[in-house]
């Protein structure tokens, strides 16, 4: 396979991996979290880890547009449906920093309150920020991402560790 050529697979068959993955690799016995990044809805890797049993908790994390709201509403029913423990929200690229004076700027212009989402705790945002879309493309990216990954697990990891 080619640097340029497209990895095709089968819609159906995601959750059946992700399954897989999770039961069959030897995780260790250091392993107390796993995080599963998955796209907000009611798609096939949501419904295959549910009917799996494999889903302890659910942390849902959205961008400032509409379609994603709408989106995490879906997946925030599904998951109450199913009596998945719902850990909060976290924004992504919730905002920005004017790059003059430092104040922050919120992306979404619209008000929320009354989405079902808005129902959950928010235990964090995250800024759009200018340089991150340089820093994934060169080798500065694993230490960028480590040094985030502390900062977010020192400030909204610890409501994870005050619920359980």
């Amino acid at each position: 396979m080619g640097k340029e050529d497209p990895v095709i697979g089968d819609a159906s068959s995601s959750g059946q991996i992700i399954r897989q993955t999770l039961q069959d690799v030897d995780w260790g016995n250091e392993a107390e979290i796993m995080l599963i990044d998955l796209l907000l809805g009611t798609g096939e890797p949501q419904q295959t880890l549910l009917t799996a049993g494999l889903i302890d908790a659910v942390l849902l994390v959205t961008t400032p547009q509409d379609l994603s709201w709408l989106d995490g509403g879906r997946s925030l029913d599904l998951f109450r449906r199913h009596n998945v423990p719902l850990l909060g929200r976290v924004g992504n690229m919730a905002s920005l920093e004017c790059p003059h004076c430092g104040e922050r700027i919120d992306i979404a212009a619209s008000d929320r309150s009354e989405w079902p989402l808005a129902e959950l705790e928010e235990l964090g945002l995250f800024p759009l920020e200018a340089g991150t879309v340089g820093l994934l493309s060169d080798d500065r990216s694993r230490r960028y991402g480590e040094r985030r990954a502390r900062k977010w697990r020192d400030s909204c990891c610890a409501s994870f560790a005050s619920r359980s």
